[in-house]
């Protein structure tokens, strides 16, 4: 793997504000408390559908998982097991939420991890209460332990596309922006779920879902300049919006997958939507580290050299 070198900026990116967004303040946004962390979606709404599946794989001493149904950094970053050969062109890393507490980033880039999405925001005005630590103890990080960084949104069944791309813009606004070497935005379109209420989205028109989904990502891309991700998941969009093809709507924007199939990982190859390729693929919700976090995580993995990440991405150094 190419060693990934990046420099420190402090190049403010300024947007353009919505109205009244200069005087916004911290106390403009509520801190969420009762979202449902993705550990737990995926434990309801994902795992229940492959059991049977795993429990086949599990069995079968002929199939091996070129990534390990335990996967731990930086060992399996590092070495690919079944391939028997270091692992190159291939980028790990994480996202995180208030859901994971403290995490300790200074140690991530010896563990082989080299991004990290965090949440920002969901729906309107409601705040993740550890982005501003986590956004800026990335920035303070010295230049042997430089990670890249991203900010995401959860989109909100409730609440129109308008204001929760403006929140979400204010918001990283609030905290300095994103930088040039920071990466994209990105949207996280799944179960909108609380721990009382089942998935907001369920009975809502497919169609009307997608263009507020289109809508968000097009207001963000005008105020920061960078064109977003999507980050959504199979089973997700076969049960809300049905037709796969749909998703050819989004041919300009990349797709972030969620798929944690044992067979997708022994093949190394996830599901993808409508013959679409995915940029990143979170591939389980409980990687472990060596040091700097002491429970389960999410992991995901780039298929590619470092600077094909900073080109598709739009990172400039």
């Amino acid at each position: 793997m190419k060693t990934m070198t990046l420099a420190c900026i402090f190049v403010l990116t300024i947007f353009p504000v919505s109205s009244g967004a200069e005087d916004l303040t911290e106390a403009s946004w509520r801190e969420l408390t009762d979202d449902t962390s993705r550990a737990t979606l995926f434990e309801d709404e994902i795992i229940p559908a492959r059991l049977a599946e795993n429990e086949k794989l599990e069995t079968d001493p002929t199939i091996s998982l070129n990534i390990p149904k335990e996967f731990w950094f930086p060992d399996d970053a590092k070495f690919d097991k079944v391939l028997n050969k270091p692992r190159d062109k291939t980028l790990f890393g994480v996202d995180i939420s208030h859901h994971n507490g403290k995490v300790s980033f200074k140690n991530l880039r010896l563990q082989h991890i080299s991004f990290v999405y965090m949440k920002a925001t969901q729906g309107v005005r409601f705040k993740d209460g550890k982005f501003g630590t986590y956004w800026s103890d990335i920035a303070a990080l010295e230049e042997t332990s430089r990670l890249y960084r991203g900010a995401y949104h959860f989109l909100s069944a409730n609440g129109s596309a308008e204001d929760q791309a403006n929140s979400f813009v204010d918001y990283i606004t609030l905290h300095g922006g994103l930088k040039p070497g920071d990466l994209p935005p990105c949207l996280d379109l799944e179960w909108d779920r609380t721990s009382t209420n089942p998935d907001q989205w369920r009975g809502q028109d497919p169609d009307a879902i997608l263009t507020k989904t289109l809508k968000w990502l097009k207001i963000v891309e005008d105020r920061t300049g960078r064109k977003p991700i999507l980050y959504t998941a199979r089973s997700w969009w076969r049960e809300r919006i049905k037709d796969e093809k749909a998703l050819a709507r989004f041919d300009g924007y990349h797709v972030w997958i969620a798929d944690y199939s044992t067979s997708h990982k022994a093949a190394e190859k996830p599901a993808i939507i409508n013959g679409k390729e995915q940029k990143l693929w979170q591939f389980t919700d409980n990687a472990l580290m060596a040091t700097g976090y002491n429970r389960g995580i999410d992991g995901n993995i780039y298929y590619g050299t470092t600077d094909t990440f900073e080109a598709d991405f739009g990172i400039s150094q």
